[in-house]
């Protein structure tokens, strides 16, 4: 179970906004997955990440460090697919 509090973001740009386990978060616009790292870094990727040893990796796609969480229990629960129906701002 992943369970995230205290975001802070650092997402500049064209953005939009969507709820990631509770927490509203600022991604870019293009970015399609948000995952958070065993750091506590929140990343949004362009393709879906696969779990590599302490860390996510989006094999053929661009990703973006978008702010850092305090969370408790399994950061490899943290993917979340976003709804591509989200408003942008």
């Amino acid at each position: 179970m992943f369970l995230p509090k205290n975001f802070q973001s650092r997402c500049i740009g064209a953005t939009k906004s969507v709820l990631y386990f509770g927490e509203s978060v600022e991604i870019p616009h293009f970015q399609k997955f948000v995952a958070t790292d065993p750091k506590g870094d929140v990343w949004s990727y362009t393709c879906k990440p696969v779990i590599y040893p302490n860390c996510w990796r989006c094999l053929g796609g661009t990703a973006s460090r978008i702010g850092k969480i305090e969370f408790e229990g399994d950061w490899q629960d943290s993917l979340m697919v976003i709804n591509q129906h989200v408003f942008y701002d």
